[in-house]
Parts: structure tokens; sequence; C-alpha cells
């Protein structure tokens, strides 16, 4: 405020500075300042938090600012306690480790220390985040991955619980020292605390976010008098937080984070077209030498209606059984949707579709014996033209035991027509055209063999309601090998039906890139005769082409009918 209205940080006065201020009486003489200002406006340093990280969702329209207090540790009248406890990591291979966790409700994500992560072996999905660090107004993007495992309490670990985090280098400084309990807090007797009292300063390895904060703590709370520490349950015992009447002359230290969801249009150009975009991240290590001769070997039968495949698996199939492991998914997401009716229905209306359409199947009982996997999935809500709109994502690297779907999966040989040359031919002629297939990977069917090892869990979102076995009938988001599927799909069907669908199929081989087709025309009476004929030949194996765009309006006219 003094900055804003131009006074003397010393005197409070405007017409001069506190350089030129005569009036040294009202100058600071708090112990150890040395800075010219009044002892109004001293409130000590506040050193800067460490980097904290968010999602960026795919397919959200704008940009989305938010300001994210993460703790305040001291203040300069009495010591302050955060919600730590000590806690249990388990990871879905068995790894675990003890570790500090700091409970934050002003947190909108939770985040693990990568170290850690690493170390256990976690492994997830790759996810496109914006960093601010606090007094800086630059925005780094970076790609961190997000990983799931459970925590419980140390002791008495019975029960555990499941969450998703972001995996950052350091969530913050070190917190503070605990002191020892003192004896008038006659309210925590008998509690089993989380933390030790007293503790040494302690680095944070998980913070529990306002996304999984409430399913840790309960309601039952202890209060003492005005200034003594209050008392939370949760899943790892009693855990103390905020006054404890001491005196302490440290520096007030605030963790705060600014999140930014805007990105410039070069990353959101190439996120749109990274693989990631639709739930699986490309494998870079593949060889795709002699991706040609792989491609032609590769089994695709034809049923008159749609293609069908089988998973191309790496090796041979060693998975456990990850039921349980699933199981406790579904129980998460359950808990997390009662709190988002809207959203809640939303998720359930999604799956109906899917059954209602025949992309997956109720598991039959004599297919329940054998070799299976069960996908965990979640739900990516997208709010557009106030209507909201879910995919499900099907979790394919979600490891148990140090296995998953993925792992035990090949990519096959990369069959993507390069991109940069899409793009120069989709620029090169006067007219140009868009289109994409819809739900390209769900028109595929999948052979009845491999059906068991794309399984999941249903119930409605509703515990009491009867726990279905389902599995897709068609090849799913987030397998490694769909991309290469699909492509193999495509590709025969355009050289099956190039005779018939000449210019199309020559289209469809060089300027397909996943399930978007760009090309460009020098006439109109060109742009409409390709478009018509490569509609017919993608409708002969069971594809639609869908979302028309084109810089003539003539040609979008036509196109209108062809959606």
């Amino acid at each position: 405020m003094a900055k804003e209205h131009h006074v003397c940080f010393i005197c409070l006065r405007k017409g001069h500075s506190s350089v030129g201020c005569d009036d040294r009486t009202q100058c600071c003489k708090k112990a150890g300042c040395t800075q010219l200002h009044n002892r109004l406006l001293h409130y000590g340093k506040i050193p800067r938090s460490s980097v904290m990280d968010t999602r960026v969702m795919p397919g959200e329209d704008g940009p989305i600012e938010n300001e994210v207090r993460i703790g305040l540790a001291k203040t300069v009248n009495g010591t302050i306690l955060l919600q730590t406890a000590q806690a249990r990591l388990v990871a879905p291979n068995g790894n675990t480790a003890l570790v500090m966790c700091l409970l934050d409700v002003g947190s909108q994500r939770s985040f693990v220390r990568k170290d850690l992560a690493d170390n256990l072996g976690l492994k997830g999905t790759s996810e496109c985040i914006s960093i601010l660090t606090f007094g800086n107004r630059q925005v780094r993007h970076e790609v961190t991955r997000s990983v799931t495992f459970s925590l419980t309490a140390v002791t008495h670990g019975r029960l555990r619980k499941w969450l998703s985090a972001l995996c950052v280098r350091q969530i913050c400084e070190p917190i503070g020292t605990n002191p020892p309990l003192m004896t008038e807090w006659t309210h925590l007797h008998g509690c089993h605390l989380a933390d030790q009292f007293p503790r040494n300063t302690t680095e944070i390895d998980v913070l529990i976010g306002a996304d999984y904060y409430y399913d840790f703590v309960s309601k039952d709370i202890r209060k003492g008098a005005a200034d003594e520490p209050v008392a939370v349950q949760s899943v790892f015992g009693w855990i103390l937080c905020g006054k404890t009447g001491r005196v302490t002359n440290k520096a007030a230290t605030a963790l705060l984070c600014r999140i930014s969801e805007e990105e410039s249009a070069n990353l959101l150009l190439q996120r749109f077209w990274q693989l990631d975009a639709i739930g699986i991240a490309p494998d870079e290590s593949r060889d795709s030498s002699n991706a040609e001769c792989q491609y032609s070997k590769w089994p695709i039968q034809f049923n008159g209606e749609r293609y069908i495949v089988t998973l191309p698996w790496r090796s041979e199939m060693k998975l456990p059984n990850n039921y349980s492991y699933v199981l406790q998914r579904l129980e998460q997401v359950e808990n997390q949707m009662k709190r988002k009716p809207e959203e809640r229905q939303v998720y359930i209306a999604t799956i109906q579709e899917y059954i209602d359409k025949g992309w997956v199947e109720e598991v039959p009982l004599a297919a329940e014996k054998g070799k299976v996997w069960y996908l965990p999935h979640h739900a990516i809500i997208r709010v557009k033209d106030s209507v909201k709109k879910c995919r499900i994502v099907f979790d394919g690297s979600a490891s148990y035991r140090g296995f998953s779907l993925n792992d035990m999966l090949s990519s096959g040989p990369t069959l993507q027509n390069d991109l940069l040359a899409i793009l120069l031919r989709y620029r090169r002629f006067r007219i140009a055209i868009q289109a994409d297939i819809e739900a390209m990977f769900l028109q595929i069917e999948l052979q009845p063999k491999d059906r068991d090892f794309v399984r999941f869990l249903w119930r409605r979102l509703e515990p009491h309601e009867r726990l279905m076995t389902m599995r897709f009938t068609r090849v799913c988001f987030g397998l490694k090998s769909s991309p290469f599927l699909a492509m193999a799909v495509i590709r025969k069907l355009a050289l099956d039906k190039s005779a018939q669908y000449r210019k199309a199929s020559a289209e469809v081989l060089r300027n397909m890139y996943v399930d978007d087709l760009l090309s460009s025309f020098s006439t109109e009476e060109d742009a409409l005769s390709v478009s018509t004929e490569a509609t017919a030949l993608l409708k002969a194996g069971g594809f639609r082409l869908h979302k028309w765009r084109s810089n003539s309006e003539t040609v979008m006219k036509r196109l209108a009918n062809c959606s």
C-alpha cells in the first residue's frame, strides 16, 4: 500500500523518499532489522517456496489461473503446527517406504517426491504441466508423470487408501520442528498421534491435497483452549495442527504457489499432435527399420462389417491377478464422485453408451477362469458450450506387483506418416479439407481370445449395486499397441479398396495421421470428389469420417451431407 500511494517508507508522508527523510524517530527498531522503513511495515522476510506443478488437462477451454496456499509454517507470535503425519507408502509392485506426509486442503492437487517415486518403481502416465514459482511471472512448461500408490498407518496399517499424485523434485522447504507435548493439553490424552512430538526438522515426501484430503481425515476433532493445538482423527492416527502458545523468534515462513494453465500456441499445437492426447505415450525405443515387413505379416481379418485384430504380445503372458487392486481403484473413484453428482451422472452415461453400442460386454460365467487382467479407469470431464463431456481413461500402464499390461504389449512398427510432410501438403494447394474418424479405436474388433486381458469392474459408481466384470470387445484407449493396430487396419483397408477408390486410397495412405485426414486441392471439384470417395472408403471398413472443415464455403456446404 505504501508503494501504491508513493509515500515515504519511514514517516509515511508524501513528497519524499525514505533516503531523504529527516524523521528517523519513526524508523523501524525491531531487533536485527537494518532496513529504512516504518515499524508498521516490518513483517520479516518470506523465503521463496519450492516449485509446484499442476496438470494441464487436455481439452479444457481457455486459461484458468488459481492461487494456492500450501501452508503457513510460522508466525511472529507463536509456533503453528501443520497437519503432518508419518505413514507407510505401499507401491502397486509391493515396495514400501516410510514417508512424511503433509495434509493441506489449500492445495488443489496431491504430490510426491520424484526421487522417492523412482526408487519405489512407481509408474504412471505422462502429463504436461505449467510451473510458476513464487515471485516469478515466467511460466515454465514441463512433462511429469502421475503415479498411483496407497498410504497406510505405520503401526496399525489395516486400512489403506489409494491416491494419484504428481511427481515433483521437491514439494516444499523442510518443515520445522515439533515441540514436546504439554501436560496441560489434557484433550490429547489417549490419542495415538500420527507424528512424533518432539520431532526435528524433516523433509515432506507426500503432500495430500484437497483432491484426497477427506479420504484420509474423519469428522472427529478434539479441541482444547484457544492457544492449544487441535487434534484431527485420520487414517494415520490423530493429527495435531494449529497454535501451541509457544513464542518463537523464527521468521514467518509462507509456502505459496500460483498455478497457471495458460499455454503457448506452440505447446498447444505440439500436444495436439502427440499420441498422449488420445491416452497413449509413444514408444521411442522401438525399432521401425523393418516396419513394412512386420506390418505385412500381422494377422488382420474382415468379417464383412469391420476388421478384427489380435493384441501384439511382446513376450509370454505372465500377468498376476490384479482384481483386488483394481477394485480398490474403483472404490476410490466412487468416493470422489460422491462429491461431484453432475460429473458422476456423465461418467455413468458414458459407460452405458459403451455397453449399448457393444464396445464392451459383461464377462460370461464360462470365461471366468484363465489368464486375465483388469484395467483401472477414471474420467476426464470437459466443459464445452456449458455441456459436460466425459472421456473414460483406461490405464494400461497401471502397475501391480511390478507388471503392467503395456509392459507385456509391443508398440508395433511405426506406421505413422511423417507429420511435417502432411502439414506441408496440407498448405500446398488453394482448397484445404480436414476431417477425423469418429471413435476410431472402438470401430476395430478385438479377437475373443484377447478380450479377458482388457477387463474392468463396474457397478454404476454405487457400492451397494451388483459388481459387474466387463471386458472390451474392441480396441481401447490406453494400450500402447492401439495406435499401431489402428494404422495397420486403416492401411489394409486403403490397400484392399484401392481399385474401387483409387484417389481416396492414395490420400488415406499419404495424409492420414492417427485419426485425422488433412489434404489440399487445386479446385473445389477435386476436393469434393476425394472427400466423398474417402467417406465411402472408410465406411466400407466400419469407420465414419466426421467433423469436416474447409476454407471453402462451397465445399463446406456439400461436406455437411457427408457427416
